[in-house]
This record gives C-alpha cells, structure tokens and sequence, in this order.
C-alpha cells in the first residue's frame, strides 16, 4: 500500500509533510545516494534532508515502513516568453507498507511522527531573552 503525503493541500501547507521532514532529517540513511545540505540564516545549525527520488526505510512496531521523496516539475501552462512555460514544483512523500499493517500506520506511527517531530521542534527552539534599552524599548 502507498499513502501519498503531498507538501500542500489545495493552497494550503499541509502539516504532515513538514512532519515527515522533521523526522526523516534525524534518520538518514548510508544507503541514500544523494541528501540535501540546508542552513537558514537564523539558524546555527544545518539539515540534512533526503534528496529527490531518494529512499529511506523505517521500522515500527516491526513494520518496514519505506519513505520515497519526490519532487517534479509540472507545467503550468502560462506562456512566460515565446516557447517558454512557467513551471511549478510538485513535492510529496510516498510511504510504501504491506497493506495488513494499514491500521497500526494510520492509528498508532501517524500520531508517533507528530508527536515525535513536536519534540524536535521544542529541542531545536533557542530562548530569546529581551532587555529594555536606554529608550524604554526592547532589544
């Protein structure tokens, strides 16, 4: 079985891809050819991600559970330039399971990668102290 965790939901950003990231980033695998390297300028530290067409395997509960990232350009049909196109990109995780284990995936890993990416998320917030300046005004 396949579940398909696609980055937006019509126009809106859907919060179980962000998840996936979250959580796919801790568990890179030796066996992925390819990873993304990403630093944000407010960030001290970098991310390792899985590139496209990229495959990790993860286990829960006994069940293999197989990660594919994909990412492909998709014409939108509006003319730029003469013979040109504006093209989007449509990003999405495919996650692969024996279809018996459909139940514990949806019931239990589900709420495991939410909770899970939560926890990241709090370890990774830095405390921002603010001082009052010499005008009254924060710094």
């Amino acid at each position: 079985m396949t579940m398909v965790i696609e980055q937006y939901d019509g126009y809106r950003q859907n919060d179980l891809f962000g998840t996936a990231l979250i959580l796919l980033a801790t568990k890179q695998s030796l066996s992925m050819q390819r990873v993304r390297l990403t630093k944000s300028p407010k960030e001290n530290h970098f991310t390792l991600a899985m590139d496209r067409n990229q495959m990790l395997v993860d286990t829960f509960h006994g069940v293999k559970l197989k990660w594919v990232f994909v990412s492909r350009q998709v014409d939108l049909g509006h003319q730029v330039h003469q013979g040109s196109t504006v093209q989007h990109e449509v990003q999405y995780f495919e996650l692969r399971f024996h279809k018996k284990q459909r139940e514990i995936v949806v019931k239990s890993y589900v709420s495991f990668l939410i909770d899970k990416a939560k926890s990241i998320k709090q370890g990774k917030k830095t405390l921002k102290l603010c001082t009052p300046g010499s005008d009254g005004n924060y710094l």
